[in-house]
C-alpha cells in the first residue's frame, strides 16, 4: 500500500510539474521562460511604435527592455508597400546570387532590406555575387525562380497586392511574389513554436485585420544575447501586434537594414562566423518600398 501510494504521489507530482512547465512557457505568464534567471520573453507592457520619419513606418523603440533581446522590428501600412526580392541569377549557375543586406538594399534601391529565405551553402569566404540556390520557393513576378519545399511555409504577394503566410504545399492563385521561408511561428494567434535551441531570428507577420505587415530580426550569439526559440520568437512576434507569423532564415544570416537619403543603416547586430557586426552574404532577401500615401 505504501508503495502504492508513492506511486499515486509521484505521479501527481509529474502532473504539477507539467502544469508549471506549460504556465512558464506561455505567452502571456507572468512567470516567463527563465534561463539563468532572466527572462528573454516580450514585456508585459504593450509595445511602444515611434515615428520613423517615413511615412507608413513605424519602428519599436526599445527591443529589449527588461530583456537580454537586442534587434529590431518595423511596423508598416500595408497599403503602401510595394515588394521588391533578390532577381535571378542571369548566368544560369545557380537561382539566384549572393549579396549582403545592406548591398541588397542599395542595388536594389528600396526602404527596408532583410534576409530572407535558407539556402544550400554558406560560401566560405563570405564572397559577394557568387551563384547560390535556395531553399524553398522563390517567385519574381509570376516566374517561379525556385521550386516550391512541401515542408516549409512562406510569404507571398498576390498581383492585386494581398499578402498572405502559409504552406509552400500549395502556391495561391494569383502569385506574383514568394519567398520560402522555415515554418509559421504563429496562426491565428496560435503558438506554433518550439523549446528548441536559441539562434538569431528573422520573422515576418501580420496583423488580424491584415493592415499592417511586421518585420522582425532578434539578435543572438553573442555576449548576453543568446538567441531566441521559435516559441519565444512566436511570443515576441505575437507581443508586437502578428496573429499570423513565419520564420524566415536566421542565426548568421539574420540582418535588416533601412536606406534613407542613400545612407544603409543596419538596425541589429548581425554575427557571421562568431563575429559581431559582420554581416552575411546570403541567397535572396525582401526588400520593400513604401509609396507616398
Amino acid at each position: 500500500m505504501f508503495g502504492l501510494m508513492k506511486y499515486h504521489k509521484s505521479r501527481v507530482h509529474l502532473f504539477l510539474i507539467s502544469v508549471l512547465t506549460v504556465l512558464l512557457l506561455s505567452c502571456t505568464s507572468t512567470s516567463p521562460v527563465l534561463e539563468k534567471g532572466v527572462s528573454l520573453l516580450p514585456p508585459l507592457t504593450d509595445p511602444v511604435w515611434i515615428g520613423s520619419g517615413t511615412p507608413g513606418m513605424k519602428v519599436l523603440a526599445e527591443m529589449d527592455q527588461n530583456n537580454p533581446v537586442g534587434g529590431a522590428a518595423l511596423a508598416l501600412d500595408t497599403s503602401l508597400l510595394e515588394f521588391v526580392i533578390s532577381t535571378p541569377d542571369p548566368t544560369g549557375k545557380g537561382e539566384t546570387r549572393s549579396a549582403k543586406t545592406s548591398e541588397f538594399a542599395l542595388q536594389a534601391d528600396v526602404h527596408i532590406a532583410l534576409n530572407a529565405s535558407p539556402f544550400s551553402a554558406v560560401d566560405v569566404l563570405n564572397r559577394s555575387n557568387r551563384p547560390m540556390d535556395i531553399v524553398g520557393v522563390q517567385i519574381n513576378d509570376g516566374r517561379t525562380v525556385s521550386q516550391p519545399e512541401p515542408s516549409y511555409d512562406a510569404l507571398y504577394v498576390l498581383k492585386d497586392g494581398q499578402i498572405l503566410l502559409g504552406s509552400q504545399r500549395s502556391v495561391p492563385e494569383g502569385t506574383w511574389t514568394a519567398l520560402g521561408g522555415f515554418h509559421l511561428l504563429l496562426e491565428e494567434d496560435v503558438n506554433l513554436g518550439g523549446n528548441d535551441i536559441r539562434h538569431p531570428r528573422t520573422a515576418v507577420g501580420l496583423s488580424e485585420d491584415g493592415k499592417t505587415f511586421y518585420l522582425a530580426v532578434f539578435d543572438g550569439r553573442q555576449t548576453e544575447r543568446a538567441g531566441l526559440t521559435t516559441e519565444e520568437t512566436a511570443c515576441w512576434m505575437s507581443w508586437l501586434g502578428c496573429s499570423t507569423a513565419l520564420n524566415m532564415d536566421g542565426g548568421g544570416s539574420s540582418a535588416i537594414v533601412i536606406k534613407k537619403n542613400g545612407t544603409v543603416r543596419i538596425l541589429n547586430s548581425p554575427i557571421h562566423r562568431g563575429k559581431p557586426g559582420l554581416e552575411r552574404a546570403v541567397a535572396n532577401h525582401l526588400g520593400i518600398l513604401i509609396r507616398t500615401p
